[in-house]
């Protein structure tokens, strides 16, 4: 089986890790995890790589399904740094309001 072929299937699997972690708000695991994630992705280098039909076909369905989790992944940190936002704009506003009335 080509390396490219097991890569990409090591990077659906850390990329259901990444999502797993987020739904038990294991956040500091799925920054780590996130980090080995993006490393596997810069060693993916598809150019001059020789496959059969077979593995071809087997490389795009995977990179379809990897492209998918990566939408889901980017949805999650969108929707999780908004609540962070919402969080500090909070806070900011409580410490604004503790100095005036200090």
């Amino acid at each position: 089986m080509s390396s490219a072929v097991v890569l990409v299937a090591t990077l659906i699997s850390e990329s259901e890790r990444v999502i797993s972690l987020s739904n038990t708000d294991q956040w500091d695991d799925f920054s780590a995890r996130e980090q080995v994630r993006q490393d596997l992705i810069k060693q993916l280098d598809l150019r001059n790589v020789n496959l059969s039909e077979q593995q071809d076909q087997e490389l795009r369905r995977q990179m379809q399904s990897l492209i998918a989790l990566n939408s889901q992944i980017e949805q999650i940190c969108a929707q999780k740094r908004s609540e962070i936002v919402i969080e500090l704009k909070k806070l900011d506003q409580g410490s604004k309001a503790k100095k005036a009335y200090s």
